[in-house]
């Protein structure tokens, strides 16, 4: 994660049109967590 709470560039690559979401890292990645879960509403598995 680039300290700016934004992806590195390689990977805002892969993602295009994210930049102009004005999305922020909230949290750095694990092997465990799921931000796609997360994002559902799932936090409990």
């Amino acid at each position: 994660m680039a300290t700016n709470g934004k992806l590195e560039q390689y990977k805002e690559n892969e993602f295009p049109h994210l930049a102009a979401t004005g999305y922020r890292i909230t949290s750095p990645a694990t092997r465990a967590y799921n931000c796609f879960a997360w994002a559902a509403g799932e936090d409990d598995r």
